[in-house]
C-alpha cells in the first residue's frame, strides 16, 4: 500500500512538473513572438515620415511644448532632422470630407501609383539602371497605411506625397513627377494642396521646392568632395 501511494505521488509530481514546464515554454514563446512582431512594425514605419493624429483631426508633426526647454529643443532638432530627409507635398480633403471608397483607389491608379511595400502607394519608373522609386504616397492621418483588403474602412483625410532624399537617385525627375501627380490628385479628388504637412500652397511653391532640392544636392556633393579629399 505504501509503495502504491509513493508511486501515485511521484506520478502526480511528474505531471505537475510537466504542466509547469509547458506553461513556461508557452510564456517565453509568446513573449518572443511579441518582440519580433514589434520589431517588424518598427522597421516598416522607418520608411516613411512620422504622421500623427487623434480621433477627430490630423495633428501635424510639430515639437510639443514641455516643462523642460532642453527636452523640447532636442525633440525639435530631431523632428527637423527627420523631416529634412524628405520632400513632401500633401493633398487634403476639404473640411468634413474624406477620400474613400473604390473611386478613390481608382484615382490613385489612374495617376500611375501602385500599391505595395509598407502598405502604401509608390510611383516607380523604368530607367537604364532598372526600376527606380521616385516617390511614395501615404495617408496623412496615422498610421499612414492603406488597408485595401477592407476598402470600406478607409476614411482618408489627406494624402502625403514624399520623396526619400536619402535613397532617391533621380531627385529632379522625382520632384517633377510628384508635382504633376499632386496637381492631378487635387483636381480629381477635389482636394487642397499644401507644402509639407500644412503649409499653404503658394504660386511660387514649386520654385521654392526646386531651389531646396538644388541646395540639398549641392550640400550632398560638398560632403562627398570632402570625403574624397
Amino acid at each position: 500500500m505504501a509503495i502504491t501511494q509513493i508511486t501515485l505521488l511521484s506520478i502526480s509530481a511528474l505531471i505537475i512538473l510537466l504542466v509547469v514546464i509547458h506553461a513556461m515554454t508557452r510564456y517565453f514563446k509568446n513573449k518572443r513572438d511579441s518582440l519580433i512582431a514589434a520589431d517588424i512594425d518598427a522597421q516598416d514605419e522607418e520608411s516613411f515620415p512620422s504622421i500623427q493624429h487623434d480621433e477627430q483631426e490630423v495633428i501635424y508633426d510639430q515639437p510639443l511644448s514641455t516643462k523642460s526647454e532642453s527636452v523640447s529643443s532636442e525633440n525639435s532638432k530631431k523632428s527637423n532632422s527627420e523631416i529634412n530627409n524628405f520632400m513632401m507635398i500633401s493633398v487634403h480633403a476639404k473640411a468634413n470630407e474624406v477620400f474613400s471608397d473604390y473611386s478613390f483607389l481608382q484615382t490613385m491608379g489612374s495617376v500611375g501609383l501602385i500599391y505595395g511595400e509598407h502598405k502604401i502607394f509608390h510611383y516607380d519608373v523604368k530607367t537604364d539602371q532598372g526600376m527606380q522609386r521616385l516617390f511614395s504616397v501615404a495617408q496623412l492621418n496615422k498610421p499612414g497605411t492603406f488597408d485595401i483588403d477592407h476598402v470600406e474602412t478607409i476614411n482618408c483625410k489627406g494624402l502625403l506625397l514624399f520623396i526619400d532624399l536619402r535613397t532617391c537617385r533621380k531627385q529632379t525627375l522625382a520632384l517633377d513627377c510628384m508635382l504633376e501627380v499632386a496637381y492631378q490628385l487635387a483636381e480629381d479628388l477635389d482636394g487642397i494642396m499644401y507644402e509639407g504637412y500644412n503649409t499653404p500652397w503658394q504660386e511660387d511653391t514649386p520654385r521654392a521646392l526646386a531651389q531646396r532640392l538644388e541646395s540639398n544636392q549641392k550640400n550632398f556633393k560638398s560632403v562627398l568632395d570632402e570625403i574624397a579629399y
